[in-house]
């Protein structure tokens, strides 16, 4: 075989996996910074005629309650259901108690890389933007605490309140 044949194969090899790695990469980004600078409607910016069996519901409980209320359940097994549920959200909340510090050091892993990429005036908006989606959340809960309700919501629940 040529050796000039040979390095240009290997170069064409090393392109495609460069160019593979980049696509990788950009789409890890992209996906990365959605999840973290795009801010979520809230409950109350939602549309009132919102879909009830959207999965992006933030309000785990109710689309449950929806679900079994479309069941039909006799009133025996809505109790017993109920005692299932609040059994697990036990342990749901114990989980979280411990996979919430490991959860929180990667997100402000990425969140501290992501705002390397960025210039000052970015990371100020960035940062800006974030604050405006914590007091979103703050006064969410502080509403959600005055309507009776314990306070927890899907995200609180699953450690995205970072």
């Amino acid at each position: 075989m040529n050796p000039t044949t040979n390095s240009a194969r290997r170069a064409r090899l090393l392109g495609a996996l460069l160019l593979a790695a980049v696509f990788v990469g950009g789409a890890f980004s992209g996906a990365v910074i959605d999840r973290v600078l795009v801010p979520r409607p809230t409950a109350d910016e939602a549309a009132p005629e919102r879909d009830r069996d959207d999965d992006d519901d933030d309000d785990d409980r109710g689309r449950r309650r929806y679900t079994f209320e479309k069941i039909d359940l006799a009133p025996e097994q809505r109790a017993r259901i109920d005692e299932i549920l609040e059994r697990r959200r036990a342990q749901m909340d114990s989980f979280w108690v411990e996979a919430r510090p490991q959860l929180r050091a990667i997100v402000e892993g990425a969140r501290r890389d992501i705002r390397a990429v960025m210039t000052p005036e970015q990371r100020a908006e960035y940062d800006r933007l974030r604050a405006e989606r914590r007091a979103r959340e703050r006064e969410r809960e502080k509403r959600k605490e005055q309507d009776g309700d314990d306070g927890r919501d899907a995200a609180d629940s699953k450690g995205r309140d970072m």
